[in-house]
């Protein structure tokens, strides 16, 4: 018995089938069948029935490829488990032998692709094409392999000449399978003979359960038809189709099918009917199969039942729905004269019917912002609906998967919406198997930095070596010190093709690491080409060993995968490999069990396959990549939440809101290039073929029946950043002409069809702004008040205070408005000198570090991954600094070669560049080295200071002093000398005036000159004679007083602003300011002055600029009265 059940309502198909189920229960150890298409529809079903029969067990879900092996297996027990001609079963026979064939002369194509293939790359790659294409044969042409076995080449419906090979090849992997002993037995033999098959075996066909439930398919292959059209006479067969449309429609055709037939056969036109237009277009798959079913079918076996359920014409979705069920056309009547004059032909529609919307976007991840907002809404308007209800579907659910996880995971709390990702690659979505694929790639890895650290953000690693979450910050410190890029040395370098040097290598740079742990902190301090890295302090020692640890195994294993190995080699090391890099927890074990569990599978097909070479690493990461990278994550279907899934097939389960994203015009229906050697695609099409553009047709049209309440379509109608109209989806554009030319607004009636047709669109499609915190997303915009809006205003609240903040009467709220208390446990008797130096160096930065603890200036530290080929700014200032401080540290003695030891640290590029480079620093500050040399002999002085001061504020005799301690350097026969290789400020002047003072304030007779030498294209010397040592003490104590001020507020004191007004001309004090001002290095413009003060500058401009001065007058007052002397000359003179 074969009954196939119609309906346009999945529920009804339900209820049917637990009908079946309770009139005719099964017995207690017999086990239900109910064949599916997707895991997804198994889950609902599960749960459906559990609902309807209070339990739902003993009952399988097979996919209709292993059912129809089954019933083979059954019917000819003597078949193995599973076809030795799988997919990749044949791909790893093919492997094998195209090989051995490139010599034959129809097989001239595949010698050239293969020809220059010393790593198996491509003939694994063409095997597995192949085989996935004579897999295509087997389903859809049997007849063709049939053929080909008996050495027929000529095939039906196709020219086999453009590819000779095929047969060949297929005449090879029958006779190799032969050879190994495998049946012979495969899908397009058993097809072709399963009337025979039956007649002779149908018996034991009893031992398969009773009866079949084919649920939610919309579509089978002929042949699998054929299979249950013949067991129908043993097995109860009870086929449950989604059927959009209750009239029989599989001979209507789509207006671009009507094109092409009447260029052909012009006196067809009375023989073609168009029926519903969007069924016609995106219905060819169920309409096909339709036509198969009542083609193939035995007069009187199949029984039909219909259990269509009328649709209330009560929203514009359910018009369309309804319109779909009864096969109407509403719009042919908009091409009749009538149309021009008005619009009563079409229903009207009323303005607050919100169950279609269209929404054109920006970008994807606007459209999740919009999606966000309309979820929203729809909870708060109907309490009624959940989570659950809600299914969300795009074209690629990884390319969207990030923007859903951002934007529903930051959403405000009172705003937060459950939701779940089904679907996603397994590899994007879990991180631990993302480092297992590129763990099998070491064999051409340059081993950069940032994969390593990469490899570490994974816990299960980082358990392996000991390696705690919080270590992580300080291992990328040290790795930056020690200038660790890529490469583990010379040798891993000169393997990849790359010149042979170690410099910014990883061996190098922890070699370096560990001196720096073992020799003291000596300049000359080295061993052999190594340089001591001073970043690890003892305590850390076990950490750098547990990385150096880490180093060794991944050398260990990227020298076992630079080269092939066989198969029972890699078989064993893999499991070995995951063993010395991953200690898993309980989740992370199941998640490598997975892994584990593929390679299981994998060396049984091989084994299957009797594939007896070597594997070249290029192959196994190539498998790595395919398996691990498959779709996962199902289970989350269904889940509870707001189901987020891929468009996939019989994902039509019925659902109160169905939304689809992504529907742009280049996305879907999905591009899918074929194999350029498949020649069903290259011949005529067969009734029943299938084509990933019809399944993407059919799927919308499955979306938009499965919808209850509301069917909502996003698609990115304008270009990010020109804002250039983009079209939707073909689809889209077919669904919003049909809505325009079959209805129109209430109210419209009356005018002609166009104008209707143009009010109907503007009103559908919401148009989103760039940006979400445009005024128009809190503030949908009207054609007048008495118009009804359908856009749903925004929810966010942060971007609605952005949107409506008026900056026009209003100002900012300042960062800082009054003083703060000092912090608890601030102590005044014990300070050092450098924090003093900073307060008055870098005021604002002082407060905002030291008392808010907040870091203006502080970015994500991007670890670089390339050597250095140009040093920055930074870097250029650091590198002259230390060439000073070598030429400068003993003039006598011989000092160790500076490019030598910089391209070892990894601060210069390597070879020449680096000389080039040294040799140009040499030349631009020898005139500077001169002009400092003038001052220094011997070697330099440098220690400790301590100074004991009275605390001006102090209220309590018996702690009003202040210990201050500081350190003095660069001192040579009692004279403070500092340099800078660029133009003099400020802050360098006031730094060596404070360094000056202090020294002389703690200990008198030290110092008793100071000076400092720079300058780019003049050369400047600037000098202070000695204060005495109570005028030294007091500007101490101003000091003093000026820090514990600047814990309570940020100072508004400039010292580089204010060195330059002083040395200007009273009348252009004003442009010294303005031109300061105006300068993004000036002090006004660094990030915590704007933060603190941003309108200093105005103000100063504005006619404060005297009491400002005033106020900080002390900080240059003793200065000015002990510079000495300021002299310029031309650089090198």
């Amino acid at each position: 018995m074969f009954r196939l059940y119609h309906s346009n309502d999945l529920e009804i198909l339900k209820e049917l089938l637990l009908n079946e189920i309770r009139q005719n229960p099964p017995g207690v150890f017999d086990a239900e069948q109910i064949l599916v298409q997707s895991q997804g529809m198994a889950h609902w079903l599960k749960l459906q029935l559990a609902d309807g029969l209070g339990v739902a067990a003993q009952v399988d879900f097979p996919l209709p490829s292993a059912y129809v092996w089954k019933v083979f297996n059954t019917l000819k027990p003597e078949l193995p488990e599973r076809s030795h001609f799988e997919k990749q079963a044949m791909a790893w026979k093919l492997m094998r032998l195209l090989p051995g064939m490139k010599g034959e002369p129809q097989c001239e194509g595949i010698a050239r692709y293969l020809d220059n293939d010393p790593d198996g790359l491509r003939c694994y790659e063409l095997a597995h094409k192949v085989a996935d294409v004579f897999d295509q044969y087997l389903v859809y042409r049997p007849d063709w392999l049939l053929n080909w076995e008996k050495g027929v080449d000529e095939i039906d419906d196709s020219d086999v000449s453009v590819h000779p090979w095929q047969p060949l090849v297929w005449r090879a992997l029958v006779a190799d399978s032969q050879r190994l002993g495998n049946s012979l037995e495969h899908r397009a033999r058993l097809t072709t003979s399963l009337e025979s098959i039956v007649a002779e075996n149908g018996d034991r066909l009893k031992a398969m359960p009773k009866r079949l439930f084919v649920f939610g398919i919309a579509a089978l292959p002929g042949g699998y038809w054929d299979v249950l059209n013949a067991i129908s006479g043993h097995i109860d067969v009870h086929f449950f189709l989604l059927n959009p449309c209750r009239n029989f429609w599989g001979d209507i055709v789509s207006d671009r099918q009507r094109a092409w037939i009447l260029k052909t056969n012009p006196d067809a036109e009375s023989y073609l009917e168009r029926g519903n237009p969007l069924l016609a277009s995106w219905g060819r798959l169920g309409k096909d199969f339709l036509t198969l079913v009542h083609e193939t079918s035995d007069e009187g076996r199949l029984q039909d039942i219909e259990a269509f359920a009328d649709i209330e014409r009560t929203s514009l979705l359910k018009h369309i729905q309804a319109d779909l069920l009864d096969l109407h056309d509403r719009q042919l009547p908009a091409y009749q004269p009538q149309a021009l004059k008005n619009s009563l032909f079409k229903s009207s529609i009323l303005k607050d019917d919100a169950s279609l919307r269209i929404v054109s976007g920006h970008s994807p991840l606007r459209e999740v912002q919009r999606l966000h907002d309309q979820l929203l809404f729809w909870f708060n308007e109907n309490p009624s609906l959940k989570p659950r209800d809600v299914v969300v579907m795009v074209p690629d659910i990884d390319q969207y998967a990030p923007y859903i996880d951002a934007v529903f995971a930051s959403a405000p709390e009172g705003h937060r919406i459950p939701w779940a990702i089904a679907d996603q690659s397994q590899v994007q979505e879990n991180p631990l198997l993302d480092s297992v694929v590129s763990l099998m790639s070491l064999f051409d890895s340059r081993i950069q930095l940032t994969d390593v650290l990469d490899w570490l953000d994974v816990p299960a690693i980082r358990r392996r070596f000991s390696i705690e979450e919080g270590d992580l910050e300080g291992l990328r410190e040290w790795l930056n010190q020690a200038g660790v890029r890529w490469g583990l040395d010379g040798d891993h370098r000169s393997a990849l093709g790359f010149p042979e040097f170690s410099q910014n290598s990883w061996r190098k740079g922890l070699r370096q690491l560990l001196l720096g742990l073992m020799l003291p902190t000596d300049a000359t301090a080295h061993q052999g080409d190594d340089w001591p890295v001073f970043g690890v302090e003892g305590g850390a020692a076990e950490l750098l060993g547990q990385l150096i640890q880490l180093i060794e195994t991944l050398d260990h294993w990227r020298e076992f995968q630079s080269e092939a190995h066989s198969v029972d080699e890699w078989m064993l090391a893999i499991p070995e490999l995951l063993d010395d890099f991953y200690e898993p927890d309980l989740d992370e074990g199941v998640q490598l069990q997975r892994v584990r569990d593929a390679i299981q599978r994998w060396s049984e097909e091989l084994n299957d396959a009797a594939y007896d070479d070597t594997l070249s690493p290029l192959v196994v990461r190539s498998w790595f990549q395919e398996h691990l990278g498959q779709q996962g994550g199902w289970q989350r279907f269904l889940a509870g939440p707001v189901n987020f899934c891929t468009l996939m097939p019989m994902r039509s389960i019925p659902f109160k809101a169905v939304c689809l994203l992504g529907m742009n015009d280049q996305d879907y229906p999905r591009q899918v290039t074929p194999v350029g050697f498949d020649l069903m695609v290259q011949g005529r099409a067969r009734r029943g073929d299938r084509s990933r553009r019809e399944d993407d047709r059919y799927l919308v049209l499955e979306a938009l029946c499965s919808a209850q309440d509301r069917f909502y379509i996003s698609y990115r109608g304008r270009d990010a950043r020109e804002n250039h109209e983009l079209q939707p989806s073909v689809l889209v554009s077919e669904l919003m002409d049909y809505v325009g030319d079959a209805y129109c607004l209430e109210g419209d009636e009356k005018l002609p069809a166009r104008d209707s047709r143009e009010r109907l669109r503007d009103w559908l499609i919401e148009e989103l702004p760039l940006q979400p915190f445009n005024r128009r997303t809190y503030e949908p915009e009207k054609e007048n008040e008495s118009e009804q809006s359908n856009a749903v205003a925004g929810y966010h609240k942060l971007w609605a205070d952005v949107a409506n903040a008026d900056h026009s009467n209003t100002k900012n709220r300042p960062f800082y408005s009054e003083p703060v208390a000092i912090p608890e446990g601030f102590s005044r008797k014990q300070i050092l000198w450098s924090d003093i130096k900073e307060s008055l160096l870098k005021p604002a930065g002082f407060f905002l570090k030291r008392r808010l603890k907040l870091q203006p200036d502080l970015y994500m530290t991007q670890s670089r991954n390339e050597e250095i080929f140009q040093p920055d700014a930074l870097e250029n200032s650091q590198l002259k600094q230390r060439w000073m401080q070598d030429q400068l540290a003993n003039v006598s003695a011989e000092i160790p070669d500076f490019t030598y030891r910089e391209q070892a640290l990894g601060s210069l590029p390597v070879n020449a560049l680096g000389d080039i480079y040294v040799s140009r620093v040499e030349q631009e500050l020898a005139p500077l080295l001169a002009d400092v040399k003038r001052f220094i002999s011997g070697d330099a002085d440098s220690g400790a200071l301590t100074l004991v001061v009275s605390d001006p504020q102090a209220t309590d005799v018996n702690n009003s002093t202040v210990e201050i301690s500081g350190e003095y350097a660069q001192c040579w026969n009692h004279q403070l000398v500092y340099w800078r290789a660029g133009d003099l400020r400020g802050e360098h002047l006031l730094n060596l005036w404070l360094d000056f003072v202090f020294a002389i304030a703690a200990q008198p007779g030290l110092v008793d000159m100071a000076v400092i030498v720079g300058g780019k294209k003049k050369s400047e010397e600037i000098i202070f004679n000695a204060p005495s040592q109570e005028e030294a003490i007091h500007y101490v104590q101003q000091c003093l007083m000026h820090y514990f001020s600047s814990w309570t507020s940020p100072q508004t004191a400039l010292p580089g602003v204010q060195w330059a007004l002083l040395r200007a001309d009273e009348a252009k004090r004003m442009d010294t300011v303005k031109k300061q001002a105006e300068s993004e290095f000036s002090e006004f413009n660094r990030t915590a002055m704007q933060r603190c003060h941003p309108d200093l500058a105005a103000t100063l401009l504005a006619g404060g600029l005297d009491d400002w001065l005033e106020s900080h007058r002390w900080i240059w007052a003793l200065p000015e009265q002990y510079l000495q002397q300021s002299s310029n000359q031309e650089a090198g003179a």
